[in-house]
């Protein structure tokens, strides 16, 4: 995949997540949003992206996004986003390559992102006309009721459980990189066997490496 020039090398490695890449013949992409709000319709005001490229490299960005919409106050309050700080930032389709590229051709990673990031992403995508289809991914929130035996559990409680370091919670980066930890722990912890036997994997018809 191709990563924008403005990503930077990530600060630490993850060698579970080389492994899981290696093992899936593909970069894994790890992300995260900050929205307008908590409904699939609402619009994204930060994104966050980890990219794991097959040859063991790791880079990131975060970036702000002007929704072209009003962000509630109770989602402001939540990642402390106003209007006037997205207000002069690029809308989401200056990351239209990132995206397709992300969906079409990597592993797509979150937390809780087959209920909410993905469909969030898919939506905004078709206001501007970029589409992206289903992509192979894996749900770190998915894997931690399975590994765990439970419904319950917040991204910073799952952190503490595997002990690696939160980032800044509620910041679309910030939350990426403790998604990242949890998943690399949890290759560790529990092995890459087993965590590719619970990820719920569907290769999606006609996908490249």
């Amino acid at each position: 995949m191709t990563a924008p020039a403005s990503a930077m090398t990530a600060p630490e490695q993850f060698p579970g997540l080389v492994a899981l890449s290696t093992a899936l013949q593909r970069s894994l992409t790890v992300f995260d949003l900050e929205t307008t709000g908590m409904a699939r319709s609402s619009g994204v005001v930060e994104l966050g992206l980890l990219f794991i490229k097959r040859d063991g490299r790791a880079l990131q960005r975060g970036t702000r996004v002007n929704p072209e919409m009003p962000i509630t106050p109770q989602a402001s309050k939540v990642h402390g986003i106003y209007d006037s700080d997205v207000a002069s930032c690029h809308t989401l389709q200056r990351y239209a390559d990132t995206l397709l590229d992300m969906f079409h051709r990597t592993a797509v990673i979150g937390f809780n992102s087959r209920t909410y990031d993905i469909p969030v992403l898919q939506a905004n995508g078709k206001r501007y006309g970029i589409e992206l289809a289903t992509p192979l991914d894996i749900d770190v929130r998915r894997l931690w009721t399975k590994f765990s035996g439970s419904n319950k559990g917040k991204l910073v409680e799952v952190a503490e459980h595997y002990g690696v370091e939160a980032g800044q919670a509620h910041a679309a980066l910030g939350d990426v990189l403790t998604t990242a930890r949890i998943l690399d722990k949890m290759v560790q912890r529990h092995s890459l066997e087993k965590v590719l036997e619970l990820a719920e994997l569907d290769m999606p018809a006609g996908a490249t490496h």
